[in-house]
């Protein structure tokens, strides 16, 4: 029987007592009485220790809920920095391929005009030469009308 059947039985023998007449008191047979009483004794214990296995699974149980909940957190946290860790990683990789492309845009146009300035340059020396050709041409032209003449 646990602590409180042992009270309700408490109870009702106080309950059931016959009272004694003209005043609040009750009857209560003294071997039923302490019979009740030895038996609290007996269980208060155990239900102490039961109280304190309780009291001690229940810490046990919150220790383990707080250990899991850092390792949860701690984890997170790594995850987190993982993210961050990435995210350094592909702005550093789209900085770079920004410097990358601008500096190929730059050596293109270096490229480009280096090229016309090149071109610009054989066909002047190739019309100086047409000129000195064609001026050729005339004065043998000239000359052979001359000569005909």
């Amino acid at each position: 029987m646990d602590v409180m059947e042992l009270l309700d039985r408490l109870e009702a023998l106080a309950s059931e007592a016959k009272r004694v007449p003209l005043t609040a008191k009750v009857m209560i047979e003294e071997a039923e009485l302490f019979d009740l009483i030895e038996a609290l004794r007996q269980q208060m214990p155990q239900e102490l220790t039961q109280a304190k296995w309780v009291l001690r699974d229940r810490d046990r149980i919150l220790a383990e809920a707080r250990a899991e909940a850092e390792r949860i957190v701690g984890q997170a946290k790594e995850y987190i920095d993982g993210l961050a860790s990435q995210s350094e990683v592909l702005r550093v990789a789209e900085e770079k391929a920004r410097e990358t492309l601008a500096k190929a845009n730059e050596e293109a146009n270096e490229v480009r005009t280096s090229a016309y300035d090149y071109a610009q340059e054989v066909l002047a020396k190739f019309q100086v030469s047409m000129e000195k050709a064609l001026s050729l041409i005339q004065d043998g032209q000239a000359t052979l009308r001359k000569r005909a003449g």
